[in-house]
């Protein structure tokens, strides 16, 4: 099946062959106006052949439906012959004989070249057969011009060099289009390498951002879990995780660490009679006043449980927390609750104690925290109450012993 070939390497061929023939055209033309030129037939019949060539390449040029390779061979054939006919008849000059040696070596090489496009294993024996007219050529100018005496040393030599000469130029020809063959192998795995790297950096990014984008999920799925869903602010889950690792940075470092427990009071009576929207409302507020104090005092706010909170404030003394809590307790009674016609606002008590001031055992915080808050819950509720190490001592002038939990509510 015979090859197919691009239209750039027809086109070199085609543009060659068309070059050499119009210089060949010029030549005649200036020979056929010399006057020291007896033989003006010859001439012009080389002219005849030369143009009759041209226009051939010059048609086969504008044909786009000649794609196969076997097609272009057939012209230089057939030029090949016509060239060597023209001289065997006309020719007698040595200058004619190298003129269309010159055109025959060169129609040679050019079928060398087809062959080794078309992967022709017979090529070699092609070669050589259409070498033959020019060694038939050779022997005609042999002939006509050689004694008969040095014919055989004439003509020998010659043979034999064109035969030579041929096989060299096709040994060079299939050597190049080897390397050609290899550099283009190369050239090919150069840019499929490139596709694949490229590939492979494409789907490096796709997997980086996948990654990322599970890594991120994780980050919101974990934080998920650590928060209330109500409220949004962490879960007892959550301080149970954090509270050791504060309490074990405050000792290690010898700061300060102040844990205020809340509660909403009278809250079951809120859900009693306004419902748990209300009831929630009312959590989500105490929640969000709770989160807000963290945030300024770069501390952490809990839901410990129902409506009860916690305020965690690294590095703050009992007077330090005071103040904060005096403040976040004012937002919360001025604070209104609105749901649909229902407007209400709460209280809360609340209990603080800190480390290392009046607690030696920062673990100890959130049960001396919340004794103090049962001390306000017993003695008339909304009060903040701290403790004094030995104690329960309420911010306002009332004092009183430890209570019996049972009164929580």
């Amino acid at each position: 099946m015979a090859a197919e070939i691009n239209v750039k390497f027809v086109d070199k061929i085609i543009r060659v062959t068309r070059g050499a023939y119009i210089c060949s055209l010029v030549y005649m033309i200036f020979l056929a106006m010399s006057e020291t030129i007896s033989n003006k037939l010859a001439i012009w019949v080389y002219f005849g052949v030369f143009l009759s060539l041209y226009i051939l390449n010059f048609v086969i040029g504008f044909i786009k439906k000649i794609k196969k390779l076997k097609y272009l061979r057939i012209k230089v054939v057939i030029e090949y012959i016509a060239v060597t006919l023209a001289s065997c008849i006309f020719g007698k000059t040595m200058m004619e004989f190298v003129l269309f040696n010159v055109y025959q070596m060169f129609y040679l090489i050019e079928f060398a070249i087809l062959n080794e496009e078309m992967r022709d294993d017979s090529s070699m024996f092609k070669d050589l057969l259409i070498a033959v007219p020019s060694i038939i050529h050779l022997l005609v100018y042999m002939v006509r011009n050689v004694p008969d005496k040095w014919m055989f040393f004439a003509i020998f030599p010659p043979i034999i060099q064109a035969i030579c000469f041929y096989i060299l130029v096709d040994y060079l020809v299939r050597k190049i289009r080897v390397y050609d063959r290899r550099l283009s192998r190369v050239y090919h795995q150069n840019i499929s390498l490139r596709e694949a790297n490229a590939k492979m950096l494409e789907m490096q990014e796709k997997v980086k951002k996948v990654n990322n984008e599970i890594n991120y999920q994780k980050i919101m799925i974990q934080d998920m879990s650590r928060r209330d869903g109500l409220t949004g602010i962490y879960n007892r889950v959550y301080f149970n995780e954090m509270y050791s690792k504060l309490c074990t940075e405050a000792k290690a470092k010898n700061t300060s660490l102040t844990v205020a427990l809340f509660d909403i009071d009278k809250f079951k009576s809120v859900n009693d009679t306004y419902g748990h929207l209300v009831g929630d409302e009312v959590i989500k507020m105490v929640a969000g006043i709770d989160n807000d104090y963290a945030e300024r005092n770069h501390g952490y706010a809990f839901r410990f449980g129902g409506e009860e909170f916690l305020l965690v404030l690294p590095g703050k003394t009992m007077e330090d927390s005071k103040q904060i809590l005096t403040d976040l307790h004012r937002s919360i009674k001025s604070r209104e609750v609105v749901l649909d016609d229902v407007k209400l606002n709460v209280d809360v008590c609340i209990g603080y104690s800190s480390y290392p001031e009046v607690c030696d055992d920062a673990k100890l915080l959130v049960a001396r925290a919340d004794e103090a808050m049962y001390y306000g819950k017993t003695h008339g509720r909304g009060i903040m109450t701290a403790d004094t190490g030995k104690t329960i001592e309420a911010d306002s002038t009332e004092k009183a012993d430890k209570p019996d939990k049972s009164d929580k509510k």
